[in-house]
């Protein structure tokens, strides 16, 4: 169940106890964190800053061809900014 929702992110009560316990931040608080970037921390930065939700980046990084890649990216008018925010990780499992 959702505590707590914001555009297209959402957090539920595991989540909240991964920050209260001190654990490593999962896709779900940190595509939360973007969103709350691009809406209120940087809004008025928008056309300049693009963040790219841990599900695309991952997805970025294991797929074969630039054809799929353009796929997810294009619609997200990257090219269009200054700075752009990817998470990163080294984790190879596409689940």
């Amino acid at each position: 169940m959702s505590i707590i929702s914001y555009h297209n992110s959402y957090l539920e009560s595991d989540d909240i106890h991964l920050l209260s316990n001190k654990e490593w931040l999962n896709d779900r608080i940190i595509s939360f964190m973007f969103e709350y970037f691009e809406h209120e921390m940087f809004n008025d930065l928008s056309q300049e800053i693009g963040f790219v939700s841990p599900e695309v980046s991952q997805f970025v990084k294991l797929v074969k061809t630039s054809e799929e890649v353009a796929i997810f990216l294009e619609p997200l008018e990257l090219s269009k900014k200054k700075l752009i925010f990817f998470v990163v990780n080294n984790n190879e499992s596409p689940l």
